[in-house]
């Protein structure tokens, strides 16, 4: 893809997150519908790398894989240069949007592709204070895995480890529909429960 058209899909991404509402129950949270041009998405999956180019998470957890864009770890992906274009022409912008948008203020940003296989499953968790914001772009072919979206949650009681918290209560609030061409985003704090 060109500069151009890179550009075209930052000033897009940017405006469809501004577009969007802030959602507040059961914490601040922004889910963006359509939130890549077309074109754009359907660049993105076609030079998405194929699970076995991408790094296991843990070991012991084989359902889980990721390739690590600001790391650059792992094998190259298919067309690497599609992704170095991305991540650097749409992630500070990206970062400075979703500030704006949720009120919090960063100084680093990290981005990995993860794809998860049949079998993961995250429970309620946080993440870890070290985050500000957490950003799920959800980049499916259709629409047959809707149900299998992050699920928010309400919690008894906050968390500023960011650990995974089995025992403790918590209600379901709802599910963000796993769609293509949409994204979730939320500033992390000690209620952002999440899995």
């Amino acid at each position: 893809m060109s500069p151009e058209q890179h550009a075209a899909a930052r000033k897009h991404v940017v405006e469809m997150i501004e577009r969007t509402s802030i959602e507040l129950d059961p914490w601040p949270h922004c889910y963006v519908t359509g939130v890549f041009p077309l074109d754009y998405y359907e660049e993105i999956l076609r030079c998405l790398p194929a699970p076995p180019k991408m790094e296991l998470m843990n070991p012991k957890q084989p359902h889980r894989h990721l390739y690590w864009l600001q790391k650059k770890t792992g094998e190259v992906p298919i067309v690497p240069e599609f992704w170095d274009a991305l991540r650097d022409d749409l992630f500070d912008y990206l970062w400075m949007a979703l500030e704006d948008k949720l009120g919090v203020i960063g100084s680093t940003t990290g981005a990995e592709i993860v794809h998860d296989i049949p079998g993961y499953e995250l429970g309620p968790h946080t993440d870890t204070p070290d985050k500000v914001i957490t950003g799920l772009f959800y980049l499916p072919i259709d629409v047959s895995g809707a149900a299998q979206g992050t699920v928010l949650y309400r919690g008894e009681q906050a968390d500023p480890a960011g650990k995974l918290r089995k025992g403790w209560k918590f209600d379901v609030v709802r599910t963000m529909p796993y769609v293509p061409n949409s994204a979730l985003f939320f500033a992390r704090t000690d209620w952002s429960y999440h899995g």
